[in-house]
């Protein structure tokens, strides 16, 4: 017997009994169909569902009169108005109680009610059963959602629709794209899979631009561009200096400092209003701050406004030595920025330690000989420069290279990497000392003084 009317009468047969002992079946109630899209190709589909029975009339006086009829009628209605019906083909009962047809080729794109009709005229309905999909292959282009101003690092959402030549959406597109913008920095490239031809999905851009675009391509060379948007950097959240740390000489006006808001991301970015910013120097008071590039407006403070995120200044320091710039605001983190001050060359002697009162007969503490810049920073000089030490009045005054006051000397060595020199005193007679120390020729260090107390 031929396989497939095997497969018809047993499902008959096992459809007989209840049939005799109930008389008419329910009307049948589709549940579910397989697959539920494609395209306006054409495809094989399986309807699930309950009371899926075929007519059965029996004669049991006469057999031949007797009806097995298994021929049910599917049909898609669409959802449109202005489309017809379109019935299935090749419908047929399985083994299984599911009805499995050929969806014909040639249906409009659209959605579908499943109508189920069986061997009696009783139908059943499934709404929303079955979508009609525009082939993938019918993508001519990508269209980009409007996109408004964005900010730097920030995420942000981007709808990218496959249309036909028409503009319609292609909605058997389930593939991907690459993604590109005129920075160059936009991430991910690749987007997708695409669902029903629609696709809504995060980008970064992280550099900033007046005028980026997103530009996507399809597998098969369709692209799209979207309107030109601008990418600004982040709300402020921290100040930062743009200058790097500069190393001047004491009285040396400063090149120009430039100061500026930036976001989480370190981008220079925008403020809400203007910020002042106090300027001051760690340690205190070792720096002097102005507007000028020659150092004579001074200001205390600078402004960093909305619309533009920066504010320069310069500054000066007359102390030799390491110091900060600090940058404070009421609604930011300070910052600090490195620099340098460095002595001048040498215009100058002075007396490193204070003057004494001696003890007549004992030793001093010790004496320092400095030499200085204009600004009173030690300094010494290019080349090894002698220092003669006297005493006026003379007599009973000496001078030592030791604390002990065993090894007499009065002169003393300065150069550049000894600024300062030191020795002993001790006087033999009371009397209040003019203890000088003078450079030797060709030195133009002016010499110093400073008057020593001898008192029994």
């Amino acid at each position: 017997m031929h396989a497939g009317r095997a497969t018809v009468l047993a499902v008959l047969a096992s459809a007989l009994l209840p049939a005799c002992d109930s008389g008419s079946p329910p009307a049948p109630r589709p549940t579910s169909i397989v697959p539920a899209q494609g395209t306006v190709t054409g495809m094989d589909v399986e309807i699930s569902g309950d009371h899926f029975v075929p007519r059965i009339r029996t004669d049991f006086a006469h057999s031949r009169n007797s009806v097995l009829d298994p021929a049910f009628t599917v049909t898609l209605r669409p959802q449109d108005p202005a489309l017809s019906e379109v019935a299935f083909e090749n419908v047929r009962l399985s083994e299984s109680r599911s009805l499995l047809a050929h969806v014909p080729a040639g249906l409009e794109r659209g959605q579908y009610d499943l109508r189920v009709v069986d061997p009696s005229g009783q139908e059943g309905l499934l709404v929303d059963a079955f979508r009609v999909l525009t082939s993938a292959e019918n993508v001519a282009a990508f269209a980009v959602s409007n996109l408004p101003t964005q900010r730097a690092m920030v995420p942000f959402l981007v709808t990218i629709t496959a249309q036909d030549v028409e503009s319609h959406v292609v909605d058997g597109f389930n593939g991907s794209v690459t993604v590109t913008d005129r920075t160059g920095t936009v991430t991910p490239t690749t987007l997708g899979p695409f669902v029903s031809g629609k696709l809504r999905a995060e980008v970064t851009v992280t550099a900033l631009s007046a005028a980026d675009a997103l530009t996507v391509v399809g597998p098969f060379g369709h692209g799209g561009v979207s309107n030109d948007f601008e990418v600004r950097p982040g709300f402020a959240v921290e100040l930062a200096f743009t200058s790097a740390g500069q190393q001047l000489q004491a009285g040396q006006c400063s090149a120009l400092t430039g100061l500026e808001a930036r976001d989480r991301f370190g981008l220079s970015a925008d403020l809400p209003a203007p910020v002042d910013v106090a300027l001051s120097s760690v340690p205190a008071g070792r720096l002097s701050f102005f507007s000028d590039a020659a150092c004579t407006a001074a200001v205390t403070a600078v402004t960093v406004s909305a619309g533009s995120p920066r504010a320069d200044f310069h500054f000066l320091g007359t102390v030799a030595g390491p110091v900060e710039v600090r940058a404070a605001a009421a609604t930011l983190p300070s910052v600090t920025l490195a620099a340098t001050v460095a002595a001048l060359a040498p215009t100058r002697l002075d007396f490193a330690t204070p003057a004494q009162a001696l003890a007549l007969g004992a030793c001093s503490s010790v004496l320092a000989v400095e030499a200085r810049d204009s600004f009173g920073n030690p300094s010494g000089p290019a080349a090894a420069t002698p220092v003669a030490l006297t005493a006026a009045p003379p007599a009973g005054f000496a001078f030592f290279s030791d604390d002990a006051c065993l090894n007499a000397t009065a002169a003393l060595v300065l150069d550049a990497a000894t600024p300062r020199a030191q020795a002993w005193m001790r006087g033999n007679v009371a009397a209040d000392v003019v203890v000088t120390a003078t450079a030797a020729a060709p030195s133009a260090l002016t010499a110093a003084t400073q008057t020593e107390n001898v008192s029994p």
